[in-house]
């Protein structure tokens, strides 16, 4: 969409646009951004009726926002959104894993929040895939604390999680692994 509307030189315009849309659900032809900023035909497609008889709860669209900050290498409002996202009851945590990684460099402690967050959620799966998988995020983790210098703090987390969860022999094992890949 940017690169069209950049063509047509009318890129602030559609991008304050739909920011303003995924920010209140207003359709930008009918006031979202006002018609005389608005550069494009007016929108054809129809509120579905679910929204009609529900109201707006899709919005604001805090995940659809976060990717575009992202994109846009906004790092501060993208963490920003997150935190007003993790107050909302969620049923999906796609957008945290791109979150993470997105802002390791700039934002090490709340990505390091986050993937200790992933991590949980599939250790208390008690499944050996759910392991195998909470594994990659505490890689992801050991390369943070190692970039900021911080190892003794991987290291403690790595001993509360043995502590933690003891009873669970195929964790120990995977933790053993991380270990023995010299991740440790």
């Amino acid at each position: 969409m940017r690169q069209a509307a950049e063509k047509a030189g009318s890129w602030p315009e559609v991008r304050g646009g739909i920011l303003d849309y995924l920010q209140t659900g207003r359709l930008p032809a009918t006031g979202g951004a006002g018609k005389s900023r608005w550069p494009l035909p007016g929108i054809e497609v129809k509120v579905p009726a679910s929204r009609e008889k529900f109201g707006q709860d899709s919005f604001p669209n805090r995940e659809m926002l976060i990717e575009i900050a992202i994109l846009e290498q906004r790092y501060d409002d993208a963490v920003a959104l997150f935190q007003e996202l993790n107050k909302t009851r969620r049923w999906s945590w796609s957008i945290d894993e791109q979150l993470a990684t997105a802002i390791a460099a700039s934002h090490p402690d709340v990505a390091l929040g986050i993937w200790k967050s992933i991590a949980d959620r599939l250790i208390r799966q008690v499944k050996p895939k759910a392991y195998q998988e909470a594994a990659r995020y505490l890689r992801h983790m050991r390369r943070v604390y190692g970039e900021t210098g911080r190892l003794a703090d991987w290291n403690a987390l790595i001993v509360s999680l043995r502590l933690e969860h003891k009873a669970k022999r195929r964790l120990v094992e995977v933790l053993d692994g991380l270990v023995k890949a010299g991740d440790l």
